[in-house]
C-alpha cells in the first residue's frame, strides 16, 4: 500500500480528507485562537501582528528593525508600519544607533509593558479555554510532542 509520504514524494495529489491530519488541526486552531486574540486586544487598541512585535521586543530589547523582523518572519515594510503604529500608541520607542543613521534601535514604553502584560492574561485565558476539559499531563505530553516536531522542523 502506497503511503501519503511516498505520494508527496512522488508529487501525487493527497485526497482531500487525508489533508486534515496535521496541517489542518494545526492551521485551523492557530486561527481560531488569532481570531479570538485579535478581538480581545482590539480593546487595547491593538491590530494583529502587534502583539507579536512586542514579545519579540521585550525578549530582545533594543534589537534593530531589521532583526524584528527576522525574529518574527515578517518584510521589513512591515515592521516599519507596525513600529510607526505602536510608537504613536506610546507602546515602543526608537533610538537612533549610534554610528549608523538609518538603524534604529526599539525598546518598550511603560505603556508598552503594562499592554504586553495584558495581552499575556488574555493569551492564559485562551490557552485555558484550549485545554479546557485536558489534564495537565495530557497538556504537557501535547506540549512536548509539539516541541519535538518543532525541533525536528528547524
Amino acid at each position: 500500500m502506497q503511503t501519503i509520504r511516498d505520494r508527496v514524494m512522488r508529487r501525487e495529489p493527497m485526497e482531500p480528507g487525508e489533508q486534515i491530519g496535521l496541517y489542518g488541526w494545526l492551521f485551523g486552531s492557530y486561527h481560531l485562537l488569532q481570531k479570538h486574540l485579535v478581538a480581545d486586544v482590539a480593546e487595547y487598541g491593538l491590530s494583529g501582528g502587534q502583539p507579536k512585535i512586542l514579545f519579540a521586543v521585550a525578549r530582545h530589547p533594543g534589537c534593530t528593525q531589521k532583526e524584528l523582523a527576522a525574529e518574527c518572519l515578517v518584510e521589513q515594510a512591515t515592521v516599519t508600519v507596525l513600529l510607526t503604529r505602536l510608537e504613536e500608541q506610546g507602546l515602543i520607542e526608537r533610538r537612533a544607533a549610534q554610528g549608523d543613521r538609518r538603524a534604529w534601535h526599539v525598546y518598550l514604553t511603560q505603556d508598552g509593558q503594562q499592554v504586553l502584560q495584558q495581552i499575556l492574561a488574555v493569551m492564559r485565558c485562551l490557552e485555558d479555554v484550549f485545554f479546557g476539559g485536558i489534564s495537565a499531563e495530557e497538556k504537557e505530553v501535547f506540549l512536548r510532542v509539539l516541541r519535538h516536531g518543532v525541533g525536528n522542523l528547524l
